[in-house]
């Protein structure tokens, strides 16, 4: 063999094994891309069950507190009532 023969072989043998190189490169990067793929469908899911989440969290708040705003409201009514039956007994008792 000459000597640009040999030479050209050992670039054919280097190209060859650069090639090989990106090849497997190329295979860890489409699994990477496939496992971040992946990462985005479960982030995904999650993200859409703690939407989900915090709107039944924001509506059972929403009834707590209309619920507690309401029983505030009819004791407040209850004590309005009691001071009026109060003050009227008050003035029974001095008008005797």
């Amino acid at each position: 063999m000459s000597s640009s023969t040999v030479f050209l072989d050992e670039i054919y043998r280097f190209l060859d094994e650069v090639y090989r190189f990106l090849d497997e490169v190329y295979r860890f990067l489409d699994e990477v891309y496939r496992f971040l793929d992946e990462v985005y469908r479960v982030a995904d899911v999650v993200q859409r069950i703690l939407d989900e989440a915090y709107r039944v969290l924001e509506e059972l708040v929403d009834e707590i507190l209309d619920e507690v705003l309401d029983e505030i409201y009819r004791l407040l009514l209850l004590l309005i009532k009691i001071i009026i039956k109060f003050e009227s007994l008050i003035k029974r008792a001095y008008s005797t």
